[in-house]
């Protein structure tokens, strides 16, 4: 524990939520008014969204009809643009190597239950697990050397045709399967999670996801447990 330290027992400090002391920026020699006044910055860009009050519920913050039990949490990681960004390189600005600089990162944690997770699972992955699947079957078959060869007397391009032609056809079916899927499920689940209230004011005032959504839903992680330290994890900070 540090000595005399000016933070203890603020809610600067509890919205800091380190487990040890020694873990706190003050402990580096930051000054402490300065980490106040980020820890003030930071509950100005996230008010509103209540994000403290998510970690401390036991249902599902998914479900839309009855709610169940949580299992775990959802993570989507948002950072809060900077007003002022760095200048770059012209070749970075050119070919956008580099997203925005954030000032802040907060990992917003839905509760979640089994099946919203699983669901959100499938609704992200299931193009990808229909089109393996379809390759899985007809890459074999091409691939033995009897029918190979019988292909190849039809044409030396046949193999690869059929190939790419199982591509296509697994993408397509994955996207149908998927389509069908989310027409069923999103009565019953809040699959995309920038839809969710908390989200959804936050990338209003200037958050933005740290991965770039690419596709229809966005990037999300699961964890058993609720993220314990830092900014954004504090269960309660009065």
């Amino acid at each position: 524990m540090l000595e005399n330290c000016s933070l203890r027992g603020t809610k600067t400090c509890a919205m800091l939520h380190m487990p040890d002391c020694k873990d706190c920026p003050a402990a580096n020699g930051t000054d402490p008014e300065k980490i106040a006044a980020t820890v003030a910055r930071f509950e100005e860009a996230t008010a509103g969204a209540d994000i403290a009050a998510l970690l401390t519920k036991d249902e599902c913050e998914l479900c839309l009809s009855e709610k169940k039990q949580k299992e775990g949490y959802v993570i989507y990681d948002l950072g809060h643009v900077a007003e002022k960004q760095p200048e770059r390189e012209d070749w970075k600005k050119l070919f956008h190597a580099r997203g925005p600089e954030f000032d802040f990162l907060l990992p917003l944690q839905l509760p979640v239950c089994p099946t919203c997770r699983k669901r959100l699972w499938w609704s992200r992955y299931v193009v990808t697990v229909v089109t393996l699947a379809v390759l899985a079957i007809v890459l074999p078959f091409i691939s033995f050397l009897s029918p190979s060869e019988k292909l190849r007397a039809v044409s030396r391009l046949l193999p690869l045709g059929l190939a790419v032609a199982a591509l296509l056809i697994g993408l397509i079916g994955g996207k149908i399967l998927r389509k069908c899927l989310l027409r069923r499920w999103e009565k019953e689940s809040l699959l995309d999670v920038r839809k969710h209230p908390a989200a959804d004011m936050l990338l209003k005032n200037g958050w933005r996801p740290v991965i770039q959504d690419s596709g229809k839903m966005p990037s999300v992680m699961y964890t058993k447990k609720a993220l314990s330290r830092g900014l954004g994890t504090a269960p309660m900070a009065e």
